[in-house]
């Protein structure tokens, strides 16, 4: 699941146009559960663990340590290429002040896709503070809906916070989603399992005719109780079609290290598009099928040097361990 949603947000990164070429209605179907599927996971896998400061141990390690690592990365290749001629400023022109931009303001110039990575550390530590204030789950799922219509005031009005605090609150219930079906065992197999592969075609139908277009990032949603309506049915049939497939060659690989893709993609697009223009003299979908088509070949390499070498920017081992305090 996870494998087939960061090739769909690496085909966006690349070219809409992409999806546009399956239907004229693509894109906003996949929208509709690309980036709300990533709260979902993680909710479902959320756990208290062994109380607060172990808690924030390990979602400073999972998810904080890795954006400072990945930005970093996208700054120096980015400050690299600034230096070479001209031709090679892939990113347009560089400044150093590309370096602080995450802690003053909400766009930024360096790895944009990274925006994700706080907003995700942000859900977990409201639905922890969450958990320990209220015990009974229908209050925690009230005042969850609460906060998410709050997060969708905030876009309405295009009150932009720089840390994405809005888009959070409208990714907490599907975050609360993963956690409660986790709860009543969706991870199980279940008799009922292959009706999945049935289901989920039906509901791609029907986000392909009714949805809208849904962009967290921007601000830009569909009427509140649409987007929770679609989002949600979207990503439960998802999961229960992938409960039948079992392993992709290939895409369980990505989506096993699909941090690593959310961390790097988005610094090869530019240097692709613009070398195989330069060779080739490609254009239109054409360079962008073939842009998306190295860019993926590209992370096979790329998790297995980073996952190697750097385990501990990459979540695969703790940066702190156990023992550490805030």
């Amino acid at each position: 699941m996870k494998g087939l949603c960061i090739i769909l947000i690496v085909v966006g990164h690349v070219d809409t146009a992409l999806f546009s070429a399956l239907g004229v209605n693509a894109d906003k179907m996949f929208e509709t559960f690309r980036v709300p599927m990533y709260y979902f996971i993680s909710g479902i896998f959320f756990k208290q663990y062994g109380g607060f400061f172990d808690f924030a141990r390990k979602k400073i390690n999972n998810i904080l340590i890795p954006f400072v690592f990945f930005y970093a990365f996208a700054f120096i290749v980015q400050m690299i290429c600034g230096f070479l001629p001209e031709c090679c400023h892939f990113y347009g022109e560089f400044h150093w002040g590309y370096a602080i931009q995450p802690l003053v303001q909400r766009f930024w110039n360096c790895n944009v896709p990274l925006w994700f990575l706080l907003s995700l550390f942000q859900v977990n530590v409201f639905y922890y503070l969450l958990q320990l204030l209220f015990k009974r789950r229908l209050i925690q799922v009230v005042i969850v809906l609460a906060l998410a219509g709050l997060g969708y005031a905030l876009c309405f009005y295009h009150i932009k916070p720089i840390y994405y605090t809005e888009t959070s609150l409208v990714g907490m219930p599907f975050f609360v989603l993963g956690s409660i079906l986790h709860g009543v065992g969706i991870v199980k197999p279940h008799r009922y399992d292959c009706w999945g592969l049935l289901v989920f075609p039906l509901v791609l139908l029907t986000l392909y005719l009714f949805a809208e277009e849904i962009d967290i990032y921007s601000q830009i949603l569909p009427p509140y109780l649409k987007l929770y309506a679609l989002s949600s049915i979207a990503i439960v049939s998802l999961f229960w079609f992938c409960k039948n497939i079992g392993q992709i060659p290939g895409v369980n690989y990505l989506g096993r290290y699909s941090l690593v893709l959310l961390g790097t993609h988005y610094v090869y697009i530019p240097i692709v598009r613009a070398t195989l223009g330069w060779l080739g003299g490609w254009h239109g979908l054409l360079l962008s099928f073939a842009t998306l088509l190295i860019v993926l070949a590209l992370m096979f390499p790329t998790v297995a040097v980073f996952i190697r070498i750097f385990p501990r920017f990459t979540a695969q081992s703790e940066f702190f361990k156990p023992g550490w305090h805030l």
